[in-house]
C-alpha cells in the first residue's frame, strides 16, 4: 500500500507527489513537475488547468526604451529560448502563444498608441525547433508592424 505525500506548497495530499501541480501560480516557486524554471527574466504570472496552462511575463523597466525592434528581439532571444527549453524538458510538447504589449509612437505627430502583438499557437515537440519558433515569432511581429506602417501611409 502506498503512503500519501503532503505538498508543502499547497497543503494537499497525493499518492504520487511528483505528478502533482499546485493549482495556483507561484505556489511551487516556478516549478514544472519536479524541475524549477529560472524566473530571473520571465516570471510566472498565471497558472490554470491544474498547471497545464502557464503564463510567463517579462516587463521592461520604464527607463529601458527600444527604438529599434531588432534590438528588443535580440534582448529577449536568449531568455525566451531558455524558458522554452526548460519547459520542454518536462512536457512531451508545448504550445506557445507569444503576446507583446508595445507602445508605438508616430515620429511625425508624436502620437502614442498601445497595442498587443501576438502569434497563433505554435507547437514545439523537440528542442531543435525552438530557434525556428523564435524566428517565426520575430517574422510575425515584424509583419504586424509593417501592416501598421502601411496603414499609416495610406491615410
Amino acid at each position: 500500500m502506498e503512503s500519501t505525500h503532503n505538498c508543502h506548497h499547497c497543503g494537499k495530499s497525493f499518492l504520487r507527489l511528483k505528478r502533482h501541480f499546485c493549482p495556483r501560480y507561484g505556489q511551487r516557486g516556478g516549478r514544472v513537475g519536479l524541475r524549477t524554471i529560472d524566473q530571473s527574466f520571465f516570471k510566472e504570472t498565471q497558472r490554470s488547468g491544474i498547471g497545464i496552462v502557464i503564463d510567463y511575463t517579462h516587463t521592461v523597466e520604464g527607463d529601458q526604451v527600444y527604438d529599434d525592434i531588432y534590438e528588443f528581439l535580440t534582448y529577449i532571444h536568449v531568455p525566451l529560448k531558455k524558458l522554452l527549453e526548460e519547459n520542454l524538458e518536462f512536457w512531451c510538447w508545448i504550445d506557445v502563444v507569444y503576446r507583446q504589449y508595445t507602445e508605438l509612437e508616430d515620429l511625425k505627430t508624436g502620437e502614442k498608441k498601445y497595442r498587443y502583438f501576438s502569434t497563433n499557437s505554435i507547437t514545439i515537440r523537440h528542442k531543435n525547433s525552438i530557434e525556428g519558433v523564435i524566428h517565426y515569432i520575430t517574422s510575425n511581429l515584424l509583419a504586424q508592424l509593417e501592416i501598421i506602417q502601411m496603414d499609416r501611409v495610406t491615410r
